[in-house]
């Protein structure tokens, strides 16, 4: 039970350290981040999109940990972290709308 958390923060870094370098790169990327065309062309929205994909992880983290708590007693760890993370995808896509209200 112990690896399964274990294998499950390193995951979780990994993914975590992705997004950090996908802020990067949105970042100072001299295209990506303003808005082309329409009322709003050339709005530098960087900051917010970098704010999403924060909420977007922080909703999957929740969610990936709190479904494999809850799958603590099935004995395959494939099994538990694939039903684990495809309910923290679904979770960070049904929070879209919610967020996108804010943003």
């Amino acid at each position: 039970m112990k690896k399964r958390w274990t294998v499950h923060l390193w995951v979780l870094l990994a993914l975590a350290l992705l997004l950090v370098g996908a802020g990067i790169i949105l970042w100072f990327h001299p295209q990506w981040g303003y808005v082309q065309g329409g009322i709003l062309n050339g709005a530098d929205v960087r900051s917010s999109l970098i704010q999403i994909l924060g909420w977007l992880f922080l909703v999957f983290v929740v969610s990936s940990t709190a479904m494999l708590k809850v799958l603590a007693l099935v004995r395959r760890d494939t099994l538990a972290y694939l039903v684990a993370y495809i309910v923290g995808i679904i979770a960070a896509c049904m929070s879209m709308p919610i967020i996108d209200k804010y943003y």
